[in-house]
């Protein structure tokens, strides 16, 4: 079992579904985010990695969501 911890940003933006891909480039779309990542890394089980991250947006707008938890199973890096 290993453990590990990261720090991150990450810079997203979306489109609503049937939306054309120009839209991921206007500036109410983009979001930018930072957080810290905890990693669970069992050599038993098939070298699978166990990630909690928290997130939070770097430049909040009041109608936005500003933070996130995310649990993931399976990522390298």
């Amino acid at each position: 079992m290993a453990i590990q911890i990261n720090i991150f940003v990450d810079s997203v933006s979306w489109r609503d579904p049937g939306g054309n891909l120009n839209i991921f480039l206007k500036s109410e779309n983009l979001r930018l985010y930072s957080g810290l990542s905890l990693r669970f890394i069992s050599k038993k089980i098939y070298t699978a990695i166990f990630r909690f991250d928290y997130s939070f947006q770097i430049f909040h707008k009041p109608e936005q969501t500003n933070v996130g938890l995310v649990f993931g199973i399976g990522q390298f890096f």
